[in-house]
């Protein structure tokens, strides 16, 4: 979905439906440009969890370190991302720690 009116309110309703955890088969999630913000991490990591997803396109978001926290926490029981992209977010140093860790 790109930046689109009305784009945010869709991706809102993907990720309060949690639609990411009744596909446990994806391998691939591309959501640049969809206006994604800390909240929606939190749901998207639920997804990390319990999907063996190889690619996750991030990038061009709203996402800042408190996002990124959500995000790590679910890669410490996630062994199958391969590739993450979160250039253009506000990451920061204090999100590429948690990332890390």
């Amino acid at each position: 979905v790109e930046n689109k009116p009305g784009a945010e309110a869709i991706i809102g309703s993907f990720f309060t439906d949690n639609i990411f955890c009744h596909y446990s088969q994806l391998e691939i999630i591309n959501l640049r440009r969809s206006g994604l913000t800390n909240k929606h991490c939190k749901y998207l990591s639920g997804a990390l969890i319990i999907n063996s997803i190889k690619t996750l396109r991030l990038d061009c978001n709203k996402i800042s370190c408190d996002g990124v926290k959500h995000i790590g926490t679910a890669l410490a029981t996630n062994s199958s991302l391969e590739e993450l992209d979160l250039s253009a977010n506000r990451v920061g140093d204090a999100g590429i720690v948690a990332l890390a860790m």
